[in-house]
């Protein structure tokens, strides 16, 4: 392990400092905030936040593509190049074609990133002999983005409060700080056992017909994707404007932003003892309802729409895990990963029509009435959990 040095190896640090920088978040709790300001209804807000899902969905297999073909370096360098020109048009913009733009350009920097920077720091370990440390200094990465997001996401709400370009310019900067760093990277050769984990239309269909065809995989994916879906629109084109029209100042909406990424951290430290006790199913079907009950109360007492997105973004962060672990259990090794990611573009997949449905409609209902909406498909979730997982096998009974 790393922590028989004084300091980490000079590459090691080099990666903590790109992953510190990698994703900014300045802008985080001010941009649905600033979309508002700049003359965008909520249906627009939903377009634009669909349209980077649906750049994502595309980008999926030519960004895995361009990463084995161009180098784990040049595609990080091509992501935070995004990100940052992203970040950049977003400060700038103030039409609904000019966010689309934006969006579109952010998300396909993250695409770059998403899987790569992994690859580069098992591979670069490897070459020190070192690979077995890789959950440690991947870890320790994460904490590491954990505590710059906090800092930022307060510091973005007190910077929207001045002019909310302020916040994706300061984010503009810090991706700009990834680039710099991932240009002292150098290219590792890559290890004996890398596979090809590059997704193709023949690969995927393969998958859905022959892995997600398996009763309890399709039922828990159908059930978790709607679950997600609700959860994740609901965080893109909700949090903020109810927030603020429940009392929360604008400049303090970056704490709130912090409590959500501290009561992440502090949930994912308890993910196994959840597991243990509860048991992964019945967590998986528990979740939703409590998350309907919160957000159906947030609809009908203003006072409770911020504790209810508070239980929302934590249950959020428990069930994932415990579905990627349920998942994996019932996937086969030899298509583990292509699974698991054809599974993401399902989740994606079922969002995209959410996000465009949720704007459209909190333009034409109030908020209580589109919470309710929100809170009813997460009954249909959970319900559809409950009887499908359990009548294909449920977990053992939790430990005393």
């Amino acid at each position: 392990m790393f922590g028989q040095y004084r300091t980490p190896p000079v590459p090691i640090m080099k990666y903590y400092l790109y992953v510190a920088t990698a994703w900014g978040g300045f802008h985080i709790p001010v941009d649905v905030l600033m979309f508002r300001s700049r003359g965008l209804s909520f249906g627009e807000i939903g377009l634009v936040v669909a349209a980077g899902t649906v750049v994502t969905l595309l980008a999926e297999i030519p960004s895995g593509y361009a990463a084995d073909r161009l180098g784990r370096r040049n595609s990080l360098l091509l992501s935070a190049g995004l990100m940052t020109a992203g970040s950049l048009v977003f400060a700038l913009a103030g039409t609904f074609p000019a966010f689309v733009f934006a969006q579109a350009t952010f998300v396909l920097g993250i695409s770059f990133r998403s899987g790569t920077s992994g690859a580069w720091l098992y591979d670069t370990l490897s070459e020190m002999d070192r690979e077995d440390d890789y959950a440690h200094v991947s870890g320790r990465g994460q904490t590491a983005l954990l505590i710059v997001m906090s800092l930022t996401s307060v510091a973005g709400g007190y910077l929207g409060q001045i002019d909310y370009g302020l916040a994706y310019l300061a984010t503009a900067v810090t991706t700009a700080v990834s680039f710099l760093a991932v240009l002292t990277f150098r290219e590792p050769s890559p290890t004996d056992d890398d596979e090809d984990d590059n997704l193709d239309f023949a690969t995927i269909r393969s998958v859905l017909t022959e892995e997600l065809t398996q009763p309890r995989l399709r039922d828990a994916v159908i059930g978790l994707a709607l679950f997600f879906g609700v959860a994740t629109t609901t965080n893109a084109v909700l949090v903020q404007p109810l927030s603020v029209a429940a009392g929360v100042p604008e400049a303090q909406i970056g704490w709130l932003y912090a409590v959500f990424t501290g009561l992440g951290a502090g949930i994912s430290y308890l993910t196994g003892w959840v597991e243990e006790r509860v048991g992964t199913e019945r967590t998986l079907i528990l979740a939703p309802f409590v998350v309907a009950v919160a957000l159906g109360v947030g609809g009908v007492v203003t006072l409770a729409v911020v504790p209810g997105f508070v239980v929302m973004r934590g249950l959020q962060r428990l069930v994932k895990p415990l579905a990627g672990q349920l998942i994996n259990d019932e996937l086969s090794a030899v298509s583990r990963a292509t699974g698991l990611s054809v599974v993401a573009l399902v989740y994606s997949t079922v969002g995209i029509p959410l996000r465009v449905a949720v704007g459209w409609a909190t333009d034409a209902f109030a908020s209580g009435t589109v919470l309710f909406g929100l809170a009813g498909l997460l009954l249909v979730a959970g319900t559809y959990l409950g009887v499908r997982l359990s009548t294909t096998g449920t977990d053992p009974r939790p430990s005393d």
